[in-house]
């Protein structure tokens, strides 16, 4: 009797034991978990942030310059705005197929004609905004934009096709480019946030090297 109690205290103990390293493991498991839901809830924040300010200076027709135009040494998010050239004016029938539209608007942008391919791609995203080729507009005409220096519209348009398309085949392109155009404003934060949000959600993605890349080599 005194062994199978000495047993049963023996086994009492142990179980105690396990009790206590399931529930040690249980409670870093939920930290990591609590961790994980601040982390996205910041990098939420901070798009949400970026949406915001992109929209405000479209609004305004703020069209930043080349990188080397920043001023201000003390304040490297000050950026010399100049006045938005008028979109180039394009007629385009309204019997055209959304597919024909998209292949005119495409042709333009190869040839390196970025005004009249953006405008194409303005019209395009206008008229189908649910199409399925929409997707590669939007990005499309953010590229355009980028191309053109006026990185707060291309902002504006990666923006939109991630809205329009959250889960679409350009959406890593769209938060890959967002990120260099916020970049070449001085919105490093943002730009960080946009490439990190990348790495997040499409971490397989052909983007997300380039990403990672970029958020290593930046700045600040």
């Amino acid at each position: 009797m005194a062994d199978l109690d000495r047993r049963m205290e023996e086994l009492e103990q142990e179980n105690s034991q396990q009790s206590g390293s399931i529930e040690r493991i249980q409670f870093a498991i939920e930290k990591v978990a609590q961790r994980l839901d601040d982390v996205t809830r910041d990098l939420d924040m901070r798009l949400n942030e970026l949406e915001a300010r992109a929209a405000r200076l479209e609004a305004g027709r703020m069209v930043a310059p080349p990188a080397a135009a920043l001023v201000g040494a003390g304040s490297p998010t000050t950026v010399a705005p100049v006045v938005a050239k008028p979109s180039v004016s394009v007629s385009i029938p309204a019997t055209m197929a959304p597919a024909d539209h998209f292949s005119k608007a495409y042709a333009f942008l190869t040839a390196a004609d970025y005004p009249t391919a953006q405008a194409w791609l303005e019209e395009f995203v206008k008229r189908y905004p649910k199409d399925k080729q929409a997707d590669d507009a939007y990005y499309w005409l953010g590229e355009t934009r980028l191309v053109q220096n006026n990185y707060p519209a291309a902002v504006q348009a990666f923006r939109d096709g991630l809205r329009a398309f959250p889960q679409g085949a350009k959406a890593p392109a769209n938060l890959l480019k967002m990120g260099m155009a916020l970049e070449q404003m001085g919105q490093k934060d943002f730009a960080k946030a946009s490439w990190t949000k990348l790495l997040k959600d499409y971490p397989k993605s052909n983007e997300a090297g380039i990403a990672k890349t970029r958020l290593a080599g930046i700045k600040g």
